[in-house]
This record gives structure tokens, sequence and C-alpha cells, in this order.
């Protein structure tokens, strides 16, 4: 016997979804973007409730080729005291920040047109 419930929880990590549920069976494949496309810019913010700061204002610079994202995150105290670029490349999928305290970001896209990102120091 197989039983569920809907959940709202974050599984951060999570490397599989559901396709089918049978009566013996659960099928599942592994966590996709699908057609999703990242390219493009997206603005929200990013919560840190155990970071120096509980949020921050946040625009990622986003490009991506195939399974492969490049970018630049650019994060910003609320109250403008500090902010950063951070370069960022890897293969779509769950990530993480080591070193960084656990948050989330909200974000939505601005742009979906691809630009062109320079090194930090030319920024």
């Amino acid at each position: 016997m197989i039983a569920s419930r809907r959940t709202s929880t974050v599984c951060t990590g999570a490397t599989h979804v559901v396709r089918t549920v049978g009566p013996q069976q659960v099928a599942l494949e592994p966590l996709s973007l699908g057609d999703y496309r990242l390219t493009g810019t997206f603005r929200g913010v990013m919560h840190q409730p155990a970071g120096p700061y509980a949020a921050y204002t946040t625009t990622l610079y986003l490009a991506q080729d195939g399974a492969r994202v490049t970018g630049v995150t650019r994060l910003a105290a609320l109250d403008g005291a500090y902010w950063g670029d951070l370069q960022l490349e890897g293969d779509a999928g769950p990530w993480t920040a080591p070193w960084c305290a656990p948050g989330s970001f909200e974000l939505h896209r601005v742009e979906d047109r691809p630009r062109v990102l320079l090194p930090l120091d030319e920024m």
C-alpha cells in the first residue's frame, strides 16, 4: 500500500519527482528544467534568515547553453550598506553555496534577452 499527501514544504535535497503512481509502484524521474530557459534577467529578494541581514534585493543575469548556466548575482542589503556581485557557473539543477547561510529566492523575470556579462572588475 502506498500512502501520500499533498505537501508544500521545500525539499532541498530532492533529485527526482514522482512521474506515476500505481497500485504497487511509484515511478520517479530526475528533476529537469524541461523546455524552461533560464537565460534572462530576474529581480526580486533573497531571504537569508540566519545571515547577517534577513533579506537582500537581488538581480540575476543568467545565460544558459544547454544544461550549462553562467551569470552574475547582484545582492544588496535593503539599507544599501552592503552589496556585492557573485559570479556563477554550473549545471542547471540543485545547487548549494556551502559558505553561505541557508536562504531562498523570490524572483520574477524582467527580461528574456541574454546580456553581455563583464568580468567582475569591469562592472
